[in-house]
């Protein structure tokens, strides 16, 4: 593991990996320096027998502990985030409670969650090499990526933003390794750039990305350039003349971003390129509701407080 696995274990593991060794004799098999992680509070393990024990009498938390401000249909996908999750498939046979039913957005404010969020960056650190930000979480609000079901909110990966950033909509970004593939990475960058329009920003990722998160913006920016350039030329006078600020303004992108994709769109020529663009964020409405657009096709949740076992 690349993070620090003792700052990943609760206080008192110790004494209570001595009574499960004594009590299970540990797991036959079972990976040695394995991490056994609570779906639910992300409370980490070194041993399966501990993980059962807490997940079976202990935690009572079913979602992330902040505010529900998206929730969206899987519409018939349900069998692929099932299989992610090793779970039974959507199906007739399926038990109702493991049939799942929507992804939701959460957010989380640092400086109220701070063993939550630490505990996040330090399992992103697992899989991201480049990670920095790891203790330090009180200016930062994280928005929690789950898959629900009738049991709860199964943490899929999340995204971390700076509070008062107006150039960056994103400062990290992680999808959980058995949640790849299902185009979820891209969700989470419509939702940054969503919040980004409804906060009247233009704003970007921070650099440097990896490999992976350039590759993905890439193709998450050229498909919403298209689609703005789709939009904008109905109204645009002439037809066909769409400028790169107004490009900017209906994605939430910077226009260095909006200009380097176009450069990358054989059909696309941009006249006057020499000229400076407009300049970033000058009419921001930090007041403004953060409501997301109808291309996300979300239902909104105002309050959502944690749902807790009774």
């Amino acid at each position: 593991y690349h993070a620090p696995f003792d700052e990943l274990l609760s206080d008192g593991e110790e004494e209570e990996e001595e009574a499960a060794e004594g009590d299970a004799g540990g797991d036959a098999g079972e990976a040695p320096g394995a991490l056994h992680v609570c779906d639910w509070c992300l409370r980490c393990f070194r041993r399966a027998a501990q993980h059962r024990r807490h997940a079976a009498e202990d935690c009572a938390v079913r979602c992330p502990p902040g505010e529900e401000v998206l929730r969206e249909p899987l519409q018939g996908r349900s069998h692929q985030f099932a299989r992610a999750m090793d779970m039974a498939e959507e199906s007739k046979e399926a038990p109702a409670d493991d049939r799942l039913r929507s992804v939701s957005v959460w957010r989380v404010d640092g400086a109220e969650q701070k063993v939550y969020c630490r505990t996040l960056c330090l399992m992103a650190k697992l899989f991201l090499e480049h990670k920095t930000l790891l203790l330090d979480v009180d200016d930062y609000e994280f928005y929690v990526l789950t898959v629900n079901n009738a049991n709860g909110a199964y943490v899929a990966g999340y995204f971390s933003r700076e509070k008062r950033s107006v150039r960056h909509n994103v400062n990290c970004i992680l999808v959980f390794p058995h949640f790849h593939r299902l185009g979820l990475g891209t969700f989470l960058v419509s939702v940054s750039y969503a919040l980004s329009r409804a906060d009247g920003h233009l704003a970007g990722p921070e650099r440097p990305l990896s490999n992976h998160g350039a590759r993905m913006y890439k193709a998450y920016w050229e498909k919403a350039v298209v689609k703005a350039l789709a939009a904008l030329k109905a109204t645009a006078d002439p037809p066909l003349d769409v400028t790169v600020d107004a490009v900017s303004r209906h994605t939430g992108m910077s226009h260095a971003d909006v200009r380097s994709t176009l450069h990358r769109l054989p059909w696309v020529t941009i006249a006057g390129d020499a000229e400076p663009a407009p300049k970033e964020n000058a009419d921001p409405k930090p007041n403004a509701a953060r409501t997301l657009t109808p291309a996300l096709t979300p239902t909104l949740i105002q309050t959502q407080t944690p749902v807790r076992r009774q």
